[in-house]
């Protein structure tokens, strides 16, 4: 296999618009393409004057949660869902071989970080939430990776028969 890095100009007028950070192109959008402060106060100030049903998915996310062993700080934070000024951070990865689960672990740091920087910034509780996209793939898309061997790049793929179609979770 050949690998080549080839950069193409986006084809879409609206898309490289919006990146360039045009003003035209950002008027189709709710939020600029830089997050400030002022952003996520309009937003949580939007979120402020809706309505969500709160202990139905709190009794929902405790039941679940019962089957895995969840930790308190989990089971904490689910509860804390009920406070009707809380809001959430939610933010998730496929699964993958090697820097998936890396890059993975790399992005629950930074949504929780992210959720403690805005439980400071707008004095409310921000709740951390990741999701693994598991089902949306199966074994033979992340049983493998490409490595450099002499000087070429080839695949290498974990060998496990899969016996049944379905997908991984």
């Amino acid at each position: 296999m050949e690998i080549q890095d080839v950069s193409q100009a986006l084809a879409n007028k609206i898309a490289s618009s919006y990146i360039s950070g045009e003003d035209e192109a950002a008027s189709f959008f709710d939020y600029p393409k830089i997050q400030n402060e002022e952003t996520y106060k309009k937003r949580l100030e939007e979120l402020s004057n809706r309505q969500f049903p709160r202990q139905e998915l709190v009794d929902y996310l405790l039941e679940f949660h019962k089957n895995f062993d969840a930790s308190d700080k989990t089971i904490s934070n689910i509860k804390r869902m009920l406070d009707p000024k809380s809001v959430v951070v939610i933010g998730g990865q496929q699964a993958g071989l090697l820097t998936g689960p890396l890059y993975s672990i790399h992005k629950i740091i930074s949504i929780i970080k992210f959720a403690k920087e805005q439980e400071e910034l707008l004095n409310v509780p921000v709740l951390p939430v990741f999701w693994v996209a598991g089902e949306d793939h199966d074994f033979a898309e992340i049983n493998h990776t490409y490595v450099l061997h002499n000087g070429r790049v080839e695949k290498r793929a974990i060998k496990q028969k899969h016996f049944k179609k379905k997908p991984c979770i």
